[in-house]
């Protein structure tokens, strides 16, 4: 799962392959995702989708690449003269537009981020960047001059990049923020009960059952759908999903939303019928819709359709609409975690239900129970953290990573109370000064001594470039014993393995 409930991939980056000189591209990302990291507080939080398999100009375009945009929450075009060359980058933009047609911005803030690599002029963007201003990432200093893409080890690409950072950062926030106000708008009363449970699908929870997300179904299965309603409620599960009137598009999308959010796992009851349509401007039926959206916003989705509906039998459906979604559903999706197609009998559907709901609350156990390290690193060597934490998830352990913060009793602060969640520390040592150092391990101290129950069990100084292990100084503290590491040392599977045991 992504930073945003219900996506896969908060970011999806398109690029061409000619602007990935010297592993540019590379090194944009690996940024991006640190920089976006420290501003969420989290390594493992924020999935970043680039496409880099060598692709031939023969090759038909890949399936994978318009799943992974159908998944992801924003998309970063990096623009330049060989972007719009490239029937690929442009087909990846029109597939962005069409998949947020109704919807391409949250708030104030657009879900489109245009990074330009080259001063090209306005002009001569593409219709798709319609609203946005463009953000600069090249060296052109003059209206009339194309320029370079900037210089990653050079003052501005920092600067650019610390920008692009804040401003990804803020439409996450947003994108979160307008799935919670939806959530929160959850009116209390019942204005339709289940069919054949008596209990409503709008009432506030107040108990620890699950929730489930029932979804519309077309009317050949409204009997299936109230049977799987009453065999849930009778194992204890909460059902929601009768969304009463007006049916309004755009006011059943929001709650829609709203309850989706606060389920545990969305269920989808499907067949060769279209549903209900909401009217002629509407493309999509109502079953349709709320398929879509619990895509984008479910925690976990179970998506049935009858036995008999197999491939081939899809293949025949009239409905254009209706054909192409269950190809799509089952063919285009199979590694996400969260979403599961499936053709059982009828009678499994509730059995269904309940295994997965009894899987998710023993991943949600796990992940309480998940060991947790701190990379306290300063802006100036941030990039090194993007290896540590990849390491770190790799080996189960939660990276939390400390925000950019300047003012310093702020910033001691932030560290205390990330370290309270943290059972070790790692300080990354390269272009900062040694006081700098010893002053995020004497406040690591600080915050164990006085802080009940700390789970700070290990400290580590890991020297990257410029600093080598060998040549820099010791941060001993006497009763503490502190580790200390080169970079290719710490990543070294067997070494780390060790660490974390500490």
């Amino acid at each position: 799962m992504a930073y945003l409930p219900g996506f896969e991939y908060d970011i999806f980056i398109s690029y061409a392959r000619v602007d990935d000189q010297d592993g540019w591209v590379d090194v944009f990302q690996k940024q991006l995702e640190v920089g976006v990291s420290r501003l969420v507080g989290r390594m493992d939080l924020v999935r970043v989708w680039r496409d880099t398999r060598e692709v031939q100009g023969n090759q038909i375009f890949d399936q994978t690449i318009q799943n992974a945009i159908d998944s992801s929450a924003l998309f970063i075009a990096l623009t330049s003269k060989g972007y719009f060359a490239s029937p690929y980058c442009r087909k990846e933009l029109r597939w962005f537009r069409e998949k947020n047609a109704a919807a391409m911005s949250v708030g104030d803030r657009l879900k489109l981020f245009n990074v330009l690599l080259t001063n090209i002029d306005y002009s001569g963007w593409a219709e798709e960047y319609a609203g946005t201003s463009g953000i600069k990432f090249h060296d052109a200093e003059r209206s009339d001059q194309i320029g370079y893409p900037s210089d990653r080890n050079e003052k501005p690409f920092k600067l650019q990049m610390r920008q692009l950072c804040e401003a990804v950062h803020a439409t996450l926030q947003a994108f979160k923020q307008a799935i919670e106000s939806a959530q929160s708008q959850q009116s209390a009363p019942a204005a339709q009960p289940e069919t054949g449970v008596g209990k409503s699908d709008d009432r506030v929870k107040s108990d620890d059952r699950p929730v489930v997300f029932l979804a519309d179904v077309p009317e050949s299965l409204e009997d299936r759908r109230s049977l799987v309603a009453a065999d849930l409620d009778a194992k204890g599960v909460e059902i929601i999903g009768r969304i009463p009137p007006p049916y309004d598009l755009d006011d059943h999308e929001t709650e829609v939303i709203a309850r989706i959010s606060r389920a545990d796992m969305a269920v989808h009851l499907l067949d060769d019928k279209v549903g209900r349509r909401f009217d002629d401007r509407a493309p999509m039926s109502y079953p349709q819709l709320q398929v879509e959206l619990g895509l984008q916003c479910a925690k976990s989705q179970l998506i049935w359709v009858p036995q008999p509906l197999n491939q081939e039998a899809v293949g025949k459906i009239a409905d254009k609409t209706q054909r192409d979604l269950l190809d799509r559903l089952e063919n285009g999706k199979r590694d996400r975690t969260n979403y599961r197609f499936v053709r059982e009998s009828p009678s499994e559907i509730a059995n269904l239900v309940i295994a997965r709901l009894e899987e998710i609350r023993r991943e949600r156990e796990r992940k309480d129970l998940a060991l947790a390290a701190l990379i306290n690193t300063h802006l100036k060597d941030q990039f090194h953290a993007w290896e540590i934490g990849k390491a770190l998830s790799e080996n189960k352990v939660q990276p939390l990573i400390n925000p950019p913060v300047d003012d310093p009793t702020l910033s001691a602060n932030v560290l205390e109370a990330l370290l309270k969640q943290a059972s070790k520390l790692i300080v990354i040592f390269g272009q900062v000064t040694e006081d700098w150092v010893r002053e995020r391990l004497g406040a690591a101290l600080n915050v164990a001594a006085t802080t009940p129950d700390c789970p700070l069990r290990g400290l580590a100084v890991c020297f990257v470039p410029p600093r080598r292990k060998d040549d820099g100084p010791r941060f001993d503290l006497g009763f503490a014993v502190v580790h200390h590491f080169d970079l290719q040392e710490f990543l070294d599977p067997p070494t780390l393995a060790e660490f974390l045991k500490l």
